[in-house]
């Protein structure tokens, strides 16, 4: 396929999904009535904070490729940007890679980065969701499966004889497609990223990017003239928020919309109308403006074949963009 062609064919997933993210999250009947008890003076933080979450999301992306290769920090930073949009699309958590790609980033070197990126946010949410599922009896079981879960995983990856075991299962399947070489190639990138100083800057920005969705919920509800009740608001956002990412549908849309509307007219003193009228503003502010801001990256700053894949170096061989710091 020509360069110019996948060119057309990411655009074209690209606008797609801006399509899906808006058919999926604008209620435009809730929208309407939300708007008229609006307190427009939020509005500026509920477009900054979305802006500051991607910005943190893709620095994590930048600490976690480095790791692996010395790919400039601009073009990490707007491809990861970049690729939003197209992210909320079933398994569009591959247009990351597609997207570096175009700037002759092999997939092999980016697919470890890109799945470690998106579990560190499963893991944040997941740790925190089991935290406050245990405060509500209807969810206790499920929060007790999710901890077996968190056990099992953290097991494998703690331990040599599980890891090796699991790699050897992945070397057999790819052997079978030809695609040995490939694997191996993803397996030196996971290793790459095997450092714990980088597991703790990595997660630290999950943390931060996480808790700026739980603010834009918490500014919405306030926006429209409601009562901020902090901790049903925290579990409203967590566990529908986790419910929705183990769905197999693009960014949980219908499970977390609908977990959410549950949790904040069960929990707080919101009828379902205001509920569901709060839930549909924070998911646009949360999930569709990322996603228009990745578009616009895209669309006028992102330059596909023409971008630096590695870092240039000058006459003394010195590279002229240095690597990120890891505190």
């Amino acid at each position: 396929m020509s360069g110019k062609n996948f060119h057309r064919i990411l655009s074209l997933i690209l606008i797609i999904g801006l399509v899906m993210a808006g058919y999926k999250y604008l209620d435009w009947h809730l929208m309407v009535k939300a708007w008229a008890t609006f307190s427009w003076t939020s509005t500026i933080w509920l477009l900054l904070l979305p802006a500051g979450y991607l910005a943190l999301k893709a620095w994590r992306f930048v600490l976690l490729m480095r790791s692996v290769e010395d790919i400039p920090v601009s073009t990490l930073m707007r491809g990861y940007a970049a690729s939003q949009s197209a992210s909320l699309l079933p398994g569009g958590f591959a247009a990351r890679s597609a997207i570096l790609a175009q700037a002759g980033v092999p997939a092999e070197q980016s697919v470890g980065p890109v799945l470690v990126n998106s579990g560190m946010d499963q893991f944040v949410l997941l740790t925190a969701g089991i935290f406050l599922a245990y405060w509500y009896e209807d969810i206790r079981i499920a929060a007790l499966v999710l901890t077996v879960i968190l056990v099992a995983l953290v097991t494998i990856l703690c331990f040599e004889s599980s890891r090796s075991w699991v790699t050897g299962l992945l070397e057999k399947a790819a052997k079978k497609f030809n695609k040995l070489e490939k694997m191996k190639e993803f397996e030196k990138a996971c290793v790459s990223m095997m450092n714990l100083r980088l597991f703790v800057s990595a997660l630290a920005l999950s943390v931060v990017a996480s808790a700026a969705s739980y603010v834009i919920l918490c500014i919405v509800v306030g926006a429209l003239g409601f009562k901020v009740e902090y901790w049903p608001l925290a579990a409203a956002f967590v566990i529908p928020t986790l419910l929705g990412r183990l769905s197999p549908l693009p960014a949980g849309a219908g499970v977390t919309e609908a977990g959410m509307v549950a949790f904040v007219a069960a929990q707080t003193s919101m009828s379902v109308n205001e509920a569901a009228a709060a839930t549909t503003l924070m998911r646009i502010f949360d999930v569709v403006v990322p996603a228009l801001y990745g578009g616009i990256i895209y669309a006028f700053f992102w330059s596909g074949d023409k971008e630096p894949a590695h870092d240039s170096e000058n006459e003394t061989g010195e590279a002229t963009e240095v690597a990120p710091a890891i505190p």
